[in-house]
């Protein structure tokens, strides 16, 4: 918005001759707001990155858990810390974070699996692929 008054102001300059300092002042604010913009999107970037990285970790350690030793003994540990901890995310850490540190999370997906079991849309998809 301000690159667009920034031309309007040096168009009407040029024409009217009068305030030829004014695109000046609304280039330098445009040009401020663009930096205050690009720090913004390198502070998000930076929390998916993290955000990222703590969904990783739980899919290893979960796979760890729930996969039998003989999937889960051919894959080795990747990433920064190498499947042992979670990322640290500076704002809020997931529920299910939580539940996995209190080992309450198997449980939860034994009741999704129960439930799942009589799920009739499962059973045909199964079947069509298996």
């Amino acid at each position: 918005m301000f690159f667009v008054l920034t031309s309007v102001t040096i168009r009407s300059a040029a024409i009217f001759n009068t305030y030829r300092w004014l695109p000046i002042p609304i280039g330098i604010v445009g040009i401020m707001f663009i930096f205050y913009g690009s720090v913004l999107m390198l502070r998000e970037t930076r929390m998916a990155t993290a955000t990222v990285n703590a969904e990783m970790d739980f899919t290893w350690e979960l796979a760890r858990k729930v996969a039998p030793k003989e999937i889960a003994s051919k894959y080795s540990r990747k990433g920064k810390n190498k499947g042992m901890a979670t990322a640290k995310l500076r704002a809020v850490d997931a529920k299910y974070l939580t539940l996995l540190a209190e080992n309450r999370l198997e449980k939860r997906v034994q009741a999704l699996e129960a439930l799942l079991a009589s799920c009739t849309v499962c059973q045909k998809i199964a079947a069509t692929i298996g």
